[in-house]
């Protein structure tokens, strides 16, 4: 049974898609919303109004096929009550963004695991605890999920085409399999081990984590490599100088890192277990 604010949903998107607006374009005129103004509701009703659009088009006679239209949703309102199974009926849906008002409304993502075309998933702070119904996801690219008292990131870490993801709390050693399977994503996390925000990559046969510390004219910016006991292991299996390799490429994952406007002017290195490289970076603004 699709409840009111369902059905406001779909009735919103037909209008949008109708009128040939796409996921980025919405997003696009929320942010504009409210950059314009912080404190109003900005609502899903300020972006009908923004695009100068009839304030509740409600769709007549939508057939099974006009469901198939839709390729993305972008949600922001009160009363939510974080039903998903409307969306099964969207079976080209790419990308999802249901967040800020509806606060913790979400619990259940079974709706979902059929939802083989999603690229993009945007749940932070609901109340999402499994992340199974994600498994087979193959085409997922962006997964935000802050806010989340998610158990485990076990589910979808074998997944391949991951470019940005974004958890609350979890296993550093799951963090360390979502990016050797894939190396392409940029995975925002809080640590398990000591309750710290870190930034993790993958690069060259490894996975380095990155933690940054600022103030109003510098940065210091943190390099290491992930998960102590597999570097380890790895050391034994390959005679790379893992030492050398993150000399070579601790400044390149810092620049990464850095706006435009700072740059590096001194940095400090500490050896750990004769194999783990702790690079410090100074930063400053120009």
């Amino acid at each position: 049974m699709i409840n009111t604010k369902q059905e406001d949903i779909i009735s919103y998107h037909w209008n949008w898609i109708n009128k040939g607006y796409s996921f980025n374009d919405i997003k696009a005129i929320h942010e504009k919303i409210t950059d314009e103004d912080p404190f109003s509701y900005n609502g899903i009703a300020d972006i009908q109004h923004q695009i100068g659009g009839q304030l509740s088009p409600i769709p007549t006679m939508m057939q099974m096929s006009d469901y198939e239209r839709f390729s993305y949703i972008y949600y922001n309102e009160h009363g939510f009550d974080g039903n998903l199974e409307f969306l099964k009926k969207c079976k080209n849906l790419e990308k999802i963004s249901i967040n800020c008002a509806c606060t913790g409304s979400i619990k259940n993502l079974q709706p979902l695991e059929a939802l083989t075309n999603l690229k993009y998933i945007d749940f932070h702070r609901h109340s999402i605890s499994d992340l199974s119904a994600l498994s087979k996801l193959d085409s997922l690219e962006t997964l935000i999920l802050w806010g989340n008292p998610i158990k485990s990131i076990k589910p979808i870490v074998h997944l391949q085409n991951l470019k940005i993801v974004q958890f609350p709390v979890v296993e550093e050693d799951e963090v360390f399999e979502l990016l050797r399977n894939s190396q392409d994503a940029t995975v925002k996390y809080v640590s398990a081990e000591n309750d710290e925000s870190y930034k993790a990559v993958w690069i060259n046969d490894w996975a380095f984590r990155t933690m940054n510390y600022k103030n109003l004219t510098s940065i210091s910016v943190a390099v290491e490599p992930l998960i102590i006991s597999k570097f380890k292991e790895k050391l034994k299996t390959c005679s790379t100088d893992y030492i050398s390799l993150m000399r070579q490429k601790s400044e390149n994952i810092v620049k990464s890192l850095l706006s435009a406007n700072h740059e590096i002017i001194s940095s400090k290195e500490y050896i750990h277990e004769e194999v783990r490289l702790l690079k410090v970076f100074e930063c400053k603004l120009k």
